[in-house]
């Protein structure tokens, strides 16, 4: 794609009816399909029906260390990586690990991403996201 990516060209993947399923389509698969229709980036995570199960096998898989260098400021295009407590285990083991692509717009941070509760792709300010229980793992530059 070419020009600047917007606030607006997140908001059609909103509107495009993309369902949240487990195995199916999830925060990573969104994160695949964005970096390479707005970006023109091939990202190597593997797909949601590849990725372990288990909270283990969840954050070894998705963890953007492996595939991404961490930035200190977002950008647009970037990753953000998070996690959310969960009730099952002791840390690090109880974190529920989730992506999203970063868009910037009149000074604020607005994450792209597809979740369970959402049933599908929703768009949040940062704020929002942590608000509500998510931490902030870091920004990640995709490689």
């Amino acid at each position: 794609m070419s020009g600047a990516i917007t606030l607006k060209h997140a908001e059609a993947y909103v509107t495009r009816g993309l369902v949240y399923e487990a195995g199916v389509f999830d925060c990573g698969s969104l994160a695949v399909l964005v970096q390479r229709e707005l970006f023109g980036r091939n990202i190597r995570l593997p797909g949601a029906s590849q990725r372990a199960k288990g909270r283990r096998g969840q954050a070894r898989d998705i963890a953007c260390q492996q595939l991404a260098a961490r930035i200190e400021a977002p950008v647009t295009g970037c990753c953000a990586l998070f996690w959310q407590t969960t009730d099952a285990g002791a840390p690090p083991l109880n974190r529920h690990w989730h992506v999203g692509t970063v868009f910037l717009h009149l000074g604020e941070t607005w994450v792209l991403h597809a979740s369970n509760e959402a049933r599908g792709v929703t768009l949040r300010r940062l704020s929002d996201l942590t608000r509500q229980g998510m931490h902030l793992e870091g920004f990640y530059r995709w490689n």
